[in-house]
């Protein structure tokens, strides 16, 4: 069940694949990752959609969509040493693609 008041509607085309940090549950996820490298993974429910991905790498938040599995080319990044920037992008990014691209 999503909790967290913050998550767009959207968030109904979207499975949680990784979330050890309780993004569904508390707007304070991110806080809760203590800036470790892998936080939140979210796939699309459309097989070929795109994957919304957040870490901690290299001294920064990192945000990106992925297309095609194609990790080495998102189609969109954003990255910040702000929780709240990166939050803001992820759930803007939860609703721009909610229809799949």
């Amino acid at each position: 069940m999503i909790s967290n008041k913050r998550i767009p509607d959207s968030i109904n085309q979207w499975n949680i694949e990784y979330d050890p940090y309780g993004f569904s549950k508390e707007e304070t996820w991110l806080e809760a990752a203590e800036l470790t490298e892998d936080i939140l993974q979210l796939q699309h429910i459309y097989a070929d959609g795109p994957v919304l991905d957040v870490g901690w790498y290299n001294g920064i938040y990192r945000a990106v969509v992925v297309m095609d599995k194609d990790w080495e080319n998102p189609i969109e990044t954003f990255e910040s040493t702000s929780i709240n920037k990166i939050t803001a992008a992820l759930y803007l990014w939860l609703s721009k693609y909610e229809n799949g691209a």
